[in-house]
This record gives structure tokens, C-alpha cells and sequence, in this order.
């Protein structure tokens, strides 16, 4: 699969280059476009493959849903009597539910995986390569 992402890299700028030679400019856009949302509609299939197939995503979706619509139903409320909780009571419950979202993703199977595949692609990134470039 390295090898794979690493030919990509490679080629790809080989690909549009060549593409912007030999057609148009908005041709060769409208053809990256194309492909964009080719893909992404096969992306978007295979991700909710992947979500159905780990009975943890939909249990957290469950308990993400239902403790949004228990803090929304508080954020509007309209009654001037219920005093609002102020940004720093805010904020530390934001920072809070962050730090629990991320303890529980650390948990789940998908962890290593996008893990390893951000560090690769930041470490590509970060190469001297393509610093010169």
C-alpha cells in the first residue's frame, strides 16, 4: 500500500502536467472534477461500508446523537428565567466532551490505522524532497 501511495505522488503531477499540455486548461479542470467526484462517490460507499461493519461506530453515533439533541434543546432555550452557561462553562464542556471523543476514537479499531496513514503522509510532506521543491 506504501508503495501505491508513494507512485501516486509521484505521478500524479506527471499526469496533470501532461493533461494541462494537451488539452485546455478548463478541459483539463473539468476532467479533475469529473474524477473528484468519481471517486468520492466510491469513497463515500466504502466509508459506510466500513461504519456498518464495527458495531462501536453506530453505538457512538447513538450516544453522540442523543447528547446533541439534549444539548440543543438547552442551548434554545428561550426562557429568560434559565440563566445560560457562560463561555468558560462553555468552553471547558467543549474541551471536555473533546478530550472523552478522542479517549473513545484511541479505543476503536480504525485508531492505528489512521494513525499511521496521517504520520505517513505528514512525514511525506516533511521530507527534505519536497521542502526543495
Amino acid at each position: 500500500m506504501r508503495r501505491v501511495d508513494l507512485l501516486t505522488a509521484l505521478v500524479a503531477p506527471l499526469v496533470v502536467s501532461l493533461l494541462t499540455t494537451l488539452l485546455s486548461y478548463p478541459t483539463a479542470a473539468l476532467l479533475h472534477l469529473s474524477l473528484a467526484l468519481i471517486t468520492f462517490i466510491f469513497e463515500f460507499m466504502w466509508i459506510s461500508v466500513v461504519w456498518k461493519s464495527f458495531e462501536q461506530l453506530a453505538v457512538h453515533e447513538e450516544r453522540t446523537s442523543s447528547s446533541q439533541r439534549n444539548a440543543s434543546g438547552m442551548m434554545h432555550c428561550t426562557d429568560p428565567t434559565i440563566s445560560q452557561p457562560g463561555w468558560a462553562t462553555r468552553l471547558k464542556n467543549g474541551l471536555l466532551q473533546q478530550t472523552n471523543d478522542m479517549r473513545e476514537f484511541v479505543r476503536l479499531p480504525v485508531f492505528l490505522s489512521t494513525w499511521f496513514s496521517s504520520l505517513t503522509g505528514f512525514l511525506a510532506d516533511c521530507s527534505p524532497a519536497s521542502v526543495a521543491m
